[in-house]
């Protein structure tokens, strides 16, 4: 019964993965209402890996470090369960916070053969990058999306391309396979401080 349990909440996980991979998020029907912020919109310029910098987010509520735009800002969801680190248009990654017992290459293993399956994921082409504990995977229509989990003190990070569309100062991104390169490797340069 507690297999079966668990494969049931796994599932949930990878549809949730699979969701937020693609940069969709969710959506409530709400007409996509901003998440308010008092600091300024960063330009809405396209990204590569050498335009990022070295960014703290522990004044932000993460207590880690990772490469942004030098403008990138922390966004909460409105309902408090993830940040995205913001460098506006072309440039935003979700985090979200696991308390889970599982390791992060446990999980990794778990996951990564439920997303490239394709009676579960029927988008799916193939990883372009795998290591480890993280991927990113191209779709039919060639677009680009990442998952990166990272392990933490009691827990993991779990980090992908994009941001909850009602959180979103830009609701929809086209984002080029550039941008998502760019994300992805701010994501891998993620490191947890504790």
């Amino acid at each position: 019964m507690r297999k079966h349990f668990f494969a049931l909440a796994l599932i949930g996980a990878t549809a949730l993965i699979l969701t937020t991979s693609c940069g969709g998020g969710s959506s409530n029907g709400k007409g996509g209402e901003a998440a308010a912020t008092d600091k300024p919109k960063p330009a809405d310029n396209h990204y590569t890996e050498k335009d990022l910098v070295q960014k703290d987010l522990t004044a932000d509520g993460i207590n880690a470090t990772v490469l942004a735009p030098k403008d990138a800002y922390v966004i909460w969801s409105k309902d408090k369960s993830e940040a995205t680190v913001y460098g506006g248009k072309f440039f935003k990654f979700s985090i979200n916070v696991s308390d889970t017992e599982q390791t992060a290459e446990g999980l990794y293993e778990i996951l990564k053969p439920l997303v490239s399956n394709t009676q579960v994921n029927p988008d799916f082409v193939k990883f372009v990058e795998d290591k480890e504990t993280g991927w990113l995977k191209e779709n039919k229509g060639g677009k680009l999306s990442f998952v990166i989990l990272v392990p933490r003190k009691a827990g993991n990070y779990k980090i992908s391309d994009g941001m909850a569309f009602d959180d979103s100062p830009d609701q929809n991104t086209d984002y080029t396979a550039e941008d998502i390169k760019a994300e992805y490797a701010a994501g891998r340069s993620f490191k947890a401080k504790s």
